[in-house]
């Protein structure tokens, strides 16, 4: 319900991510005065209507709608619905028994209507308070965290929350001269010293998480591999923070971040984020296909 009245402000839907403790609604122009607003005055048996009419524009609908379209006969049981043109069955069956079957099973089974309208009407009587505080740790969602695909998220909050996550990643540089590794975290890369204890100014570099596998790819013999952790140290010696941001973002690597950092100047942040959530999205739409 908040996330369709929220789409009345800038005509985006945005994102709401619900959990156990919270409800995180990410839509452009939102306030909180928006929301006790909402609650106040919308009338609770105007509430199921008002979904009836939003929920099919919406994503909750789509994966029920395949499994009601696959007993009507109108898909073929086991196909996967990712092969299914989503956005076209719900406008084909809009209006049809086949949607409000749909609309019903969602309803029952994944939404409480009585249980909101009871609230509705607890808030407008006064029994229930809703209060404004300041940001808590009870407010923050790991899985906000997560995911920078969402598509009605700001660019600049995007970008904000891209550069935070990378720079408190934690790296490991492994010299290519005598192997020895070294650990900080992204921010502090600027403080460290990039030369190795041995002199070495070549280092290789990853995720923490990634450490041995790193240590396994300087050690191969392999021309291909060692060639890639050649490159890899060039780039992080050539560019240095923004080759080691580059290299920390999901489904980066060594080629990818040569590109990026090619049409990307020094010191251009702003271009640099771009570029590496850009990257990202391409990533996460073509994981599935990679071995």
């Amino acid at each position: 319900f908040l996330q369709a009245m929220g789409s009345t402000i800038e005509g985006r839907m945005g994102v709401a991510l619900v959990d156990p403790y919270r409800i995180t609604l990410r839509i452009p122009g939102l306030s909180t005065g928006h929301i006790i607003d909402w609650l106040s005055t919308t009338p609770p048996d105007a509430l199921e209507g008002i979904l009836r009419v939003t929920i099919p524009n919406g994503r909750q609908l789509r994966w029920r709608l395949v499994q009601v379209c696959k007993v009507f006969g109108i898909l073929r049981s086991g196909v996967d619905p990712r092969k299914v043109n989503l956005q076209g069955l719900a406008t084909r069956y809009r209006g049809t028994p086949v949607m409000d079957e749909a609309l019903d099973k969602l309803l029952a089974e994944r939404m409480h209507i009585e249980g909101t309208m009871d609230l509705f009407r607890g808030i407008q009587a006064g029994i229930i308070s809703v209060r404004t505080t300041v940001p808590g740790p009870l407010g923050l969602s790991p899985r906000s965290e997560r995911d920078l695909l969402l598509p009605n998220w700001s660019n600049q909050e995007v970008r904000s929350r891209l550069e935070s996550r990378l720079m408190n990643e934690r790296v490991v540089f492994i010299c290519l001269r005598c192997h020895a590794s070294r650990y900080c975290r992204v921010a502090r890369y600027s403080e460290t010293d990039q030369r190795c204890s041995c002199g070495g100014l070549m280092s290789a570099c990853a995720r923490e998480g990634l450490a041995e596998k790193l240590a396994e790819w300087v050690a191969d013999d392999e021309e291909s591999t060692r060639n890639r952790m050649q490159r890899n140290a060039e780039l992080v010696k050539e560019r240095g923070l923004d080759a080691v941001l580059c290299l920390m973002a999901r489904g980066v690597g060594e080629a990818t971040a040569t590109r990026i950092l090619r049409t990307t100047r020094p010191n251009d942040r702003e271009r640099l984020l771009r570029s590496i959530h850009e990257a990202e999205m391409q990533y996460a739409r073509t994981r599935r296909f990679w071995g």
